[in-house]
């Protein structure tokens, strides 16, 4: 796609301002559950293999944004569709935030391009999911641990 857009129009740079999806039945998961978010892991991995490939191939991708940095309300699907790379709890009076395997998954990939990164090495998949076993909330104190 990007390709395309850089052959058809040729622009002086692409700017990606919205990318993410939403993972089915998420929304009604435990939060232990929801975020262990494969689906979208697999999502952005491929994604950004081949947006990494495109680039490569000298396509002006300038600014990426994933969407979205935490769950929120959606104008169509209101709070039963997630999109965040963070999980909110809604339920909780302080809105606690938990980070989701693909908001790791995106820190760990954006901080190894320039570092070998290769679009769909194998090797550099696996040592990213190696650093995100065992990582279940961030790594900073939640909101109710702060008010005290």
């Amino acid at each position: 796609m990007m390709k395309y857009v850089d052959q058809r129009y040729h622009p002086a740079e692409i700017i990606i301002t919205e990318n993410g999806v939403s993972a089915p039945g998420e929304a009604a998961m435990p939060v232990q559950q929801a975020i262990r978010d494969k689906f979208r892991v697999d999502y952005y991995r491929g994604y950004l293999d081949n947006l990494c490939k495109a680039i490569k191939e000298g396509v002006k991708v300038s600014t990426y944004f994933a969407w979205s940095y935490m769950d929120n309300f959606e104008w169509k699907e209101g709070y039963t569709q997630r999109f965040g790379i963070n999980h909110v709890d809604f339920d909780s009076p302080y809105r606690t935030r938990t980070t989701k395997d693909s908001g790791r998954f995106l820190a760990k990939h954006f901080f190894s391009i320039g570092h070998g990164w290769e679009a769909g090495s194998e090797q550099q998949h696996q040592g990213i999911d190696r650093q995100m076993e065992g990582n279940a909330s961030i790594d900073r104190p939640h909101l109710e641990d702060l008010s005290q």
